[in-house]
């Protein structure tokens, strides 16, 4: 009785440790049509002496110590570079075909680190627009809002800069409060707004670079 609980403890931990690995979300890597995809495996303690890429479940790159040759195959002959000592791989050129599942198997041993690659376009030109409106001297506060088209632009950072000061890292929007100067009028003062110049910029970014 013991022995066969045994087995099934040991059973129990190798189905685990196989569904933990299957259920591993693939971590999103953006491109750009013609441009470069740098794809990088898991660290490992000893020297590699085999590497097999591949992209959705086919064979995309393929080494062996002394036993195969650097090759690559399909469509990504000619336009890839893999580095055999580290296990690096760039492919040039990239298009929207080449979407899809990256993995990686090190040392005979398939690793749980998956790509899944996002063609994004570039980040439009943002504008700048006034919430409300007018910003007029009965507002104590305006909002400006770094407005553009990002629907396919894959994650965006912001920033602002004041006049001709440093960019400041923000979020889409900020929020004023109005300074004011006195200003002398017809028969007495009156407080108005002081606008500087505020402007935005909207930008692609991504954690694996």
């Amino acid at each position: 009785m013991e022995k066969f609980v045994a087995v099934f403890a040991v059973l129990a931990a190798l189905l685990a440790a196989n569904v933990s690995v299957s259920e591993a979300q693939p971590e999103k890597k953006y491109f750009k049509a013609g441009g470069d995809l740098q794809l990088s495996p898991q660290k490992v303690s000893v020297s590699i002496f085999s590497i097999v890429w591949k992209y959705d479940k086919n064979l995309l790159a393929e080494w062996v110590k002394d036993s195969i040759e650097l090759t690559y195959y399909s469509k990504f002959r000619g336009r890839s570079e893999l580095n055999i000592v580290t296990g690096e791989l760039v492919v040039h050129n990239m298009t929207s075909a080449d979407k899809g599942v990256y993995s990686v198997e090190i040392n005979n041993q398939v690793q749980s680190l998956t790509y899944q690659t996002v063609e994004i376009q570039e980040v439009p030109k943002p504008t700048v627009e006034f919430q409300p409106l007018v910003c007029d001297p009965d507002t104590e506060t305006c909002r400006l809002i770094c407005y553009g088209d990002i629907a396919n632009a894959g994650p965006v950072s912001y920033f602002w800069k004041k006049d001709d000061g440093e960019w400041e890292p923000s979020g889409d929007r900020k929020e004023l409060t109005l300074p004011v100067t006195l200003r002398r009028i017809s028969g007495g003062w009156m407080d108005v707004p002081v606008f500087l110049r505020w402007t935005c910029l909207a930008h692609f970014y991504s954690l694996n670079l």
